[in-house]
């Protein structure tokens, strides 16, 4: 029995989001660290929400999201931008933790390259989540030119990068295993 759905957001999730993203353990990791009013989310989410460049995906277990993964800047050219949290529902105990982190990262990288055809994936990660930079590096990221993302000039950041062929190349071995456990919901119809 398959227990994860990887879900689009909905105008139903938006205030459970807001709160997710004002966590302080969220806000820690992120390059806008200030508590989001709801005014402000309630801006971002109208205009994020019709922005065709842009996708919003839940990834629930067991009935709770417990992670948030934003796609963004996806360009005709099959390029895109990643970023991903997690809620206070995902497993804190280090053995789970690492499971439902395998889980986000598969759905991830399977939705930006078998559902959105994208041949490259970009992401900033602060230079402090340490963790974070290991576990992409292990999931195939490679570290690429800084001067690709304008936000380095004001954070301590790495950009890295992950290809649609590195994808390919292990979505089909073990290591992709855990991808068939996933229900995705990728639209509304």
């Amino acid at each position: 029995m398959k227990n994860f759905l990887f879900r689009k957001a909905t105008d139903k999730d938006i205030w459970d989001v807001h709160a997710w993203r004002n966590a302080e353990k969220v806000r820690n990791a992120m390059l806008t660290q200030h508590e989001i009013s709801g005014e402000e989310h309630q801006k971002w989410w109208a205009r994020k929400m019709q922005d065709p460049s842009f996708s919003m995906m839940l990834l629930e277990q067991d009935g709770l999201v417990k992670a948030v993964q934003i796609f963004f800047d996806i360009q005709q050219e099959k390029t895109g931008w990643w970023a991903f949290y997690f809620t206070p529902h995902a497993p804190e105990e280090m053995g789970p933790m690492l499971q439902f982190w395998k889980m986000t990262e598969l759905a991830g990288l399977s939705y930006a390259f078998d559902t959105l055809k994208l041949d490259q994936l970009t992401c900033e990660v602060l230079l402090s989540n340490q963790g974070v930079l290991n576990w992409h590096k292990r999931f195939g990221a490679k570290v690429i030119d800084q001067s690709t993302s304008q936000n380095t000039q004001q954070y301590d950041l790495e950009v890295m990068e992950f290809t649609r062929s590195g994808y390919v190349e292990k979505r089909d071995t073990r290591w992709a295993q855990p991808l068939s456990e996933i229900t995705f919901q990728t639209d509304l119809h």
